[in-house]
This record gives C-alpha cells, sequence and structure tokens, in this order.
C-alpha cells in the first residue's frame, strides 16, 4: 500500500515533500501521520531551519496549543436572539396561564362557572401550556452550545496555564536578549582588541622588513615576509560565525513571539465563545422568573379554581376532582421549568466568568508579545550598532598602522577587502529572516 498520496498533490517527493508539510503546519491541510513522517525524511537541514522560524507555522501551533473546536458555530447575537426567543415563548405560555388561572378562580369565587367541567378544560390547556414551558427549559434548547460551553469551561484552568506559560517564555526571553546583549558587546570588543593587535603586529613587521632590506640581510628580509604572510592570512571566521550565530538567535525569539500570538487568537476566540453566557445568564433568570409566577398562579388554581359550587353529589364532582390533579401536575411541571432555567441561568453565569478570566490572562499575553517585538527589534538594532562600531574602529585601526608602518619606512598594509578572513570589512548584521527576503 504505501503512504497514501495527499490531496491535490499526489505522491509525496523531495519536489513536493517542504511545501506539502508547510502547508500542514500552516493548518491548510490535514496529513496522516505517515505522511507527516514521509515528508520529513526528504526535508534537509537547511528545510527544518526554514519550517523552524517561518512565522505562519509558529502561528499555527500557537493556535493549535488551546482547542477551539466549535467556538465559531454561533455568535453572542445569535445566542442571546435564541435565549431571547426561548424566553419570549416561556413569557407567553405563563402569561397565558395566568390568565386562564385568573379567569378560573375568579369564575369559581364567584360561581359563574357552576360546574367542575369548565375548570377541567381550563386546566387541560394549563398543562399543555406547562409541557411547552418545561420544553423549553432544558439547556440545549435554551442554548443549543451549552455542551460546548461547558466544556471550555472545564479547559479554563488548563488554557489558562498555556497562556501563562507564553507570557512567561516571553518575559524570559527578554532576560536572554540582556544576556545575548551583553555577550555580544563583550565578543565583538575581543573581535576588534585581536583586529587591531594583529594590524598593530603587521604595522611592526612592515618596519622590520624595510630595516632589513635596508641593512641588506636577506634572510631577515625574508623571515619577515613568512610572518607577515601568515597575519595576512589569519583566519577569522570563527569569531564572526560565534556573533552570527547570536544575531541568528533572534529568529528565534521571533518564532516564540509568533507562537505566543497564535495563542493569544485562540484565547480570544474561546473567551468570546463562554462571555456568551453572559448575555444569556440575565435571559434564563428572567425567564426563570416568569415560570416561578405561573407556577405559582397554578398553585392557586389547584387549591381554588377546581372547587365546584354546587353540591359535591352532583355529575361535576369527579371533573372537579380531576381538574385538581391535573392543575397540580401543571403547577409542577411549570415549577420544574422555572427551576431549570435558574440552574441554566446559573449555568451561563459561571461560563461567562471564565470567560472573562482567560480574557484578563490573553490581554496581559497580547501586551507581553508585543513588548517582546519591540525588543527584538531593540535587539537586532543593538546588534547592528556593535557591528559598525567594530567595523568603524577596525578600519581606523588599520589606518594608524599603516600611518605608523609608513612614518618609519614600512610599505602600506593592505588587506583584500574581498578576502572571506578580512578582518577590516563591516561585519554582516543580517538575521535568516533578512537574509531570506
Amino acid at each position: 500500500m504505501g503512504v497514501k498520496p495527499v490531496d491535490g498533490y499526489g505522491n509525496i517527493t523531495s519536489g513536493n515533500a517542504k511545501e506539502i508539510y508547510l502547508k500542514w503546519k500552516h493548518g491548510e491541510i490535514d496529513l496522516e501521520v505517515s505522511q507527516q513522517k514521509y515528508c520529513e525524511s526528504f526535508l534537509s537541514p537547511q528545510d527544518w531551519d526554514e519550517i523552524e522560524y517561518d512565522i505562519d507555522a509558529n502561528k499555527n501551533d500557537g493556535k493549535n496549543s488551546i482547542n477551539t473546536d466549535n467556538t465559531k458555530s454561533h455568535d453572542g447575537a445569535l445566542a442571546a436572539t435564541v435565549g431571547a426567543e426561548t424566553a419570549g415563548v416561556a413569557a407567553a405560555v405563563g402569561g397565558t396561564i395566568a390568565a386562564i388561572v385568573g379567569k378560573t378562580v375568579k369564575d369559581a369565587e364567584t360561581g359563574a362557572v357552576t360546574n367542575g367541567f369548565c375548570s377541567l378544560l381550563a386546566a387541560g390547556f394549563a398543562l399543555a401550556g406547562s409541557a411547552v414551558a418545561l420544553a423549553f427549559s432544558f439547556e440545549n434548547v435554551f442554548d443549543p452550545d451549552i455542551d460546548d460551553r461547558k466544556s471550555h469551561k472545564e479547559a479554563n484552568g488548563s488554557n489558562i496555564e498555556t497562556i501563562d506559560n507564553y507570557n512567561n517564555s516571553l518575559v524570559e526571553s527578554m532576560d536572554m536578549m540582556n544576556e545575548d546583549m551583553a555577550n555580544y558587546d563583550a565578543k565583538s570588543q575581543e573581535y576588534m582588541v585581536t583586529v587591531n593587535s594583529t594590524n598593530a603586529d603587521l604595522a611592526s613587521l612592515q618596519v622590520q622588513l624595510a630595516d632589513a632590506e635596508a641593512a641588506g640581510d636577506t634572510q631577515g628580509a625574508a623571515d619577515v615576509r613568512t610572518q607577515i604572510t601568515a597575519l595576512q592570512g589569519q583566519n577569522f571566521e570563527g569569531e564572526e560565525e560565534e556573533l552570527q550565530g547570536m544575531r541568528d538567535g533572534l529568529e528565534e525569539y521571533r518564532a516564540m513571539g509568533s507562537e505566543s500570538a497564535g495563542a493569544v487568537e485562540s484565547g480570544r476566540s474561546v473567551s468570546a465563545f463562554l462571555q456568551v453566557g453572559k448575555t444569556l445568564s440575565p435571559i434564563a433568570t428572567v425567564n426563570g422568573a416568569l415560570l416561578a409566577v405561573g407556577s405559582a398562579a397554578l398553585g392557586i388554581a389547584t387549591l381554588v379554581g377546581a372547587i365546584p359550587k354546587i353540591a359535591p353529589f352532583f355529575p361535576d364532582t369527579p371533573a372537579a376532582l380531576s381538574s385538581t390533579v391535573i392543575w397540580g401536575a401543571a403547577a409542577a411541571m411549570m415549577g420544574g421549568a422555572a427551576t431549570k432555567m435558574f440552574i441554566n441561568a446559573h449555568t451561563e453565569s459561571e461560563c461567562g466568568e471564565s470567560g472573562t478570566e482567560l480574557e484578563d490572562h490573553v490581554n496581559d499575553l497580547n501586551d507581553i508579545v508585543t513588548e517582546q517585538t519591540g525588543y527584538v527589534e531593540e535587539t537586532e538594532g543593538f546588534y547592528g550598532e556593535a557591528d559598525e562600531a567594530r567595523a568603524e574602529d577596525n578600519v581606523q585601526g588599520e589606518t594608524m598602522a599603516n600611518d605608523n608602518s609608513t612614518s618609519n619606512g614600512g610599505a602600506m598594509i593592505h588587506v583584500d577587502p574581498s578576502a572571506k578572513n578580512n578582518p577590516f570589512a563591516p561585519a554582516n548584521s543580517g538575521t535568516k529572516a533578512q537574509d531570506k527576503s
């Protein structure tokens, strides 16, 4: 069977593996584990470097650190509309039942109704209305997204921990950049001293060469020329690579910032989804209150509305007694609906509070992301200034060495500026990101 082809790309090859892998890292396509691993088998060390510091890939990693499943299925406005419609139905049912109850009670008290059959009919309407109210009080009817909201509420502690970990990492990265700048400055100074020392040695040797040639010391002049050649061929690649390694470290800090920005994006999505509960909670509270009033009215009807106003041995007695049972059942159902609505209000309130708590941590992280981004730029600027200062000092050192050499009869010191080991050339202050652009 082998590894399955990737939709839109076909079989994975050395020519498309990197593109497919990056698409997966960006979250644009899905890959099976075997497909991921097969792509990795084709990636070179350079490919890995580019993927590791790819801004979009890092941001997507941050997004995936927080589960946002189903957080965009309904927005706050839609949820509020659904809740309001539910409340409207409950209010209408409660109002209708209250009207029926009021009429029944009044008729029973005044004797306008002379048998229990009318009470039985009214009780039937009340029971049907209570059933509707109860149906609308179930949490999944009141809030179709409540299961997802509760799930994200349960994960809130873990999400906050993730956000705070990113926050702490970015703060630590700024401490690390402080250390890097100090190290860079120290290494740059050492490099500068080494180059200037080489300049001075070259100037001294040039004077010695001139003296040897003037004295006709052929062997001495040859020995000095050998020393000059050795100094001019001195390799400074190690020093430059060490400095370049520090400059390249900025890409790791940028990657941290990008990943944290992705976590901010997902955190905000979950927070907004949870905070819809703050909109729905008061709706459920009002709804519960209306249903509670309806339940109380039905309780009164149970006691009063079903009492026949003629002798109990007349034919309406069974109907009156039956209506009492039905009024009681309607009252119980309405009371249950009210209780469920109050529970809904409490659940939605808890979800909303969780969303607010998460939002506070997300906002803190977002602030640190902004600060850390600025700190990376500041550090990069510091490196550039150090490179310029070193290059300028090296040129000044070469000039002074030449002046000293020529004034004492020595030859002009010259190093090919294109030479790879040229100690006088300005250091490359670019980073991987700049090189790639």
